[in-house]
């Protein structure tokens, strides 16, 4: 029947909420699915604001943009004892201008509705459904009429997830609640056939005489964006996973070429100590200078490479910033030696003597820094300057600004952002005046974030270039900083240099400690203040004392600056009686050491001392080595000691030694060719009166048996290899300046050492596997001790381990002991095994000792390896 304009649509009873409790007209024109909840929808929208409970007939004209497609109705309101009679009937208002005007939006709304690609759901205050478009109904696989008055929840959310994974959308759909308002938000959707998809839904609310009526739900499918993301994922991952792969590759072969090439840097300074004509020095040093430049490329592209790949691993301790600081400073000296260049580190007095963070990121960071500088700085010098930034007690933290300034080229503005970035140059064009792979500051910049820091450039072409490092730092228990400003220093000290590099750091040193400099000429012969003198290579310390006396100046005022604090023109000025020896590179602590001192030397710079702290042996000595390695290390030991040394590669040779010249001591190595050490102690002591000539053993093997024997042979004591300094010079001092009441070590359980590679372990090893096999597992080996080697280094350089820091060296330590065991590398598996065993017991102290012991013992098997592999 067609709708006149005085028909009944609708009429039901409802109570005060408006639930429906009987539909007693219902016209044909309506749909006849789910009634009551249709009708609950529609009412919610039309007797909005209206109260049930007032007790009084209302009528009122509205429009509704679902029933009738939005045209006027009339609403009738009888309330009843209970609720109340809704009666809805074709309005019979004239209202013509309202009309053309609802007509218009009606026929907007229907077409945006209609035509709108999204799907669109118009929800009531409940979650039931009043409106399903034509997207939605291609979208979810329902039919308007099917879904109509439904919970929109109970459609499009999967069966289970309502109020478990969904509770915000879940919430909203079934009580109204409006959380996720005008905001996308992306849930999985289920269609009618059980199928689930990724969806995104924009809810909006509408209002009617202030409060909300309905909601508008616009959904989006985004199966597409969602499999489109996951692909560009997988793609990242992969080019991820390949950039991994190329620089893992890197650090590999960065590993397999540092090894030929550090043996080839060795031979040729072995080479270098033979008797060569100028032409032949020349190439030598040509080939030293090219492949230490190889591997400062290599160093770089092995660092890079970890910090690509993801496998860096910094580890915050307790460590000395100022030590590690004058350790590169002097590091950098050594290498550049030959360029007469000035380096110097200044440091602040309130830098804290210890910091916790990453000593060996740190010591790469200034490194690459000073190295980069070097490079380009060709007269002049580099300065590195360390202060306190910013320091916060409360939160336990400090902000280190390290400078590292130079007189090089300097920097065009427009490549400073430019030079941070990987294998990039200032100069990139085909010149290739400087070298490198353009990695250093990369390196730098990186590890600096890593650590919470950054970096900075300012630089001018021709100008030279000042790099500033903010590094964040925690405190550390003790907070005794680098000097106290209390002591007393001289109010002026002057100072004598050609190199303004050299005066400037001096007198930015002397003025962070509260004092001030002047040059020498403003100062008069009677005043007491000290001057320090940069003495010129090649000019004698008795020639600069004699000068500056005869202007009325005394030595307790002079402070030399001199290439070598221990050379014999350093031990001569300190006899006139100087007031300190400082030797380059110019570093802060020297510096404060020979101020603090007073004329009679009694400061420790002042003292003739051997670089471990005890005095002078003058002994000679006869070392019996044929090893070239264990010649150099153990000469170079000796003779800064004092001593004098003389070399017999065998037996033979010792013997001979001995019967022609006298000796305080006898070193002798245990196995060497033609005549062995032990074969060569009984002919020395059955041949010649020498009963009262000490003969040391040094040996790898320091069992109880091997230790015996070398007694038995006639020899007094024994030294263990690798041989330590301060063993070597105990031993020796003992025997040689109270042979008569001296007694032999004998080693104690934890100190007896194995050998380096137990023969019969490779052996088996060659025999499970096979040769080649063997040699590729000792390779591995090998590539293993050098990361494990740079993780001790980092933790002697601390000087304290912490609870983590023993929890990560017990890993450390037991992986290493594994793979040395497999090799036969017994004395490293051994050592490790002790500090794995001190780390779990949490012998710090213990840890510590062990900790340069398996240094030099895997250093040691590293190079007998590369023997091997060779």
């Amino acid at each position: 029947m067609a709708l006149s304009r005085r028909s009944l649509i609708l009429q039901c009873q409802v109570d005060q909420h408006l639930r429906v409790r009987k539909i007693s007209s219902w016209h044909e024109s309506l749909p006849e699915a789910n009634r009551a909840d249709v009708t609950e929808g529609w009412l919610t929208g039309l007797l909005s604001g209206i109260s049930l409970t007032d007790g009084e007939h209302c009528l009122f004209t509205t429009s509704h943009p679902t029933l009738l497609s939005g045209r006027d109705v009339d609403v009738q309101v009888e309330p009843l004892e209970q609720g109340a009679r809704i009666s809805i009937y074709c309005s019979m208002a004239q209202r013509s201008l309202s009309r053309r005007a609802t007509d218009r939006t009606a026929a907007v709304f229907n077409a945006l509705y209609g035509s709108n690609l999204d799907a669109l759901v118009t929800i009531d205050t409940r979650g039931a459904i009043m409106e399903f478009n034509a997207a939605a109904e291609a979208m979810l696989g329902y039919r308007q009429q099917e879904v109509q008055g439904a919970e929109v929840a109970e459609i499009i959310l999967p069966f289970g997830k309502h109020d478990v994974q969904y509770p915000d959308i879940a919430g909203y759909f079934t009580v109204g609640k409006a959380p996720l308002t005008t905001q996308r938000f992306e849930f999985e959707a289920t269609r009618r056939d059980g199928s689930r998809f990724p969806c995104e839904i924009t809810l909006a609310p509408a209002q009617i005489n202030g409060e909300i009526a309905f909601f508008s739900a616009f959904l989006r499918d985004i199966s597409g964006r969602k499999a489109n993301e996951a692909a560009l994922t997988r793609a990242k991952e992969a080019a991820e996973a390949g950039s991994q792969a190329k620089s893992r590759f890197l650090a590999h072969m960065s590993h397999e070429v540092r090894s030929p090439v550090s043996a080839i840097l060795g031979c040729l300074e072995l080479l270098s100590d033979t008797a060569l004509d100028n032409e032949q020095n020349i190439l030598v040093k040509t080939a030293d200078d090219a492949g230490h430049n190889l591997l400062d490329v290599i160093e770089d592209i092995l660092s890079f490479s970890k910090i690509e790949s993801g496998t860096y691993q910094l580890q915050s301790r307790v460590f000395s910033p100022i030590r590690v600081l004058e350790q590169v400073v002097e590091s950098a000296a050594v290498r550049s030696a030959s360029r007469e260049l000035h380096i110097g580190c200044c440091i602040a007095p309130d830098v804290p003597l210890n910091v916790v963070s990453d000593p060996v990121a740190l010591r790469q960071i200034v490194s690459n820094l000073v190295d980069n500088a070097l490079k380009f700085t060709q007269e002049g010098g580099v300065s590195v300057r360390v202060y306190v930034q910013g320091k916060d007690l409360n939160a336990d933290h400090l902000d280190l600004r390290i400078v590292v300034q130079d007189t090089g080229v300097g920097i065009g503005a427009g490549d400073q952002e430019k030079i941070f970035e990987e294998f990039t140059q200032a100069d990139s064009s085909d010149r290739t005046n400087f070298g490198g792979a353009g990695l250093g500051l990369s390196i730098c910049k990186r590890l600096l974030e890593a650590l919470g820091g950054h970096i900075t450039v300012s630089s001018e072409p021709g100008k030279g270039s000042c790099f500033q490092v903010v590094l964040p730092c925690g405190l550390a228990d003790d907070t005794t900083v680098f000097f106290d400003t209390q002591q007393a220093l001289p109010e002026i000290v002057g100072v004598s240099s050609d190199n303004t590099c050299f005066a400037s750091d001096v007198a930015e040193q002397v003025a962070l400690l509260g004092s001030s400099t002047c040059a020498a000429d403003q100062l008069t012969a009677g005043d007491a203040a000290p001057l320090v003198i940069d003495v010129s290579p090649g000019t004698m310390p008795s020639e600069v004392i004699a000068l500056w006396s005869a202007r009325g100046f005394q030595p307790e005022q002079l402070i030399l600056a001199l290439p070598d604090a221990y050379s014999e023109w350093a031990i001569e000025a300190r006899k006139a009686g100087v007031r300190g020896v400082i030797a380059r590179p110019f570093t802060a602590t020297a510096m404060v050491g020979a101020l603090l001192a007073n004329s009679n030397n009694k400061s420790g710079n002042a003292k003739v001392k051997a670089p471990g702290g005890g005095a002078r042996l003058n002994y000679r000595i006869l070392l019996a080595e044929d090893s070239k390695a264990n010649q150099l290390i153990a000469t170079t030991l000796l003779e800064k000691a004092g001593c004098v040394v003389d070399i017999a590669e065998n037996g033979q040779e010792a013997i001979d030694a001995v019967k022609a010249e006298h000796y305080d001591a006898v070193l002798m190595d245990v196995r060497m060719p033609l005549v062995d050490g032990l074969t060569a102690t009984r002919e020395i002591r059955h041949s010649h009166s020498t009963d009262e000539l000490p003969i040391i053993a040094l040996t790898a093997n320091v069992f109880g048996s091997d230790v015996d024997r070398c007694l038995d042979a006639g020899m007094n004591d024994f030294i263990g290899k690798p041989v330590s300094r301060d063993k070597l010079l105990s031993v020796l001092s003992r025997w040689v300046e109270g042979a008569a009441d001296a007694i032999p070590s004998h080693p104690k359980q934890e100190e007896v050492m194995h050998p380096l590679i137990d023969d019969s372990v490779l052996d088996q090893l060659k025999r499970d596997t096979s040769d080649e096999a063997a040699l590729v597992i000792l390779q591995a080996l090998q590539t293993e001790l050098f990361g494990f080697i740079d993780v001790l280094k980092g933790y002697a350089d601390s000087g304290t381990l912490s609870g983590d820091a023993l929890a990560t060296l017990r890993d450390s330590a037991h992986r290493c002991k594994s793979s040395a065991g497999y090799c036969g590398a017994v004395q490293v598996q051994e050592l490790s095994q002790q500090l794995e065993k001190a780390c779990v017991d949490n012998q710090a102290d213990v840890a510590l000792e062990l900790i340069q012991a398996l240094i030099d013992s895997a250093e040691e098997t590293q190079a007998v390896i590369a023997t091997m592999l060779d």
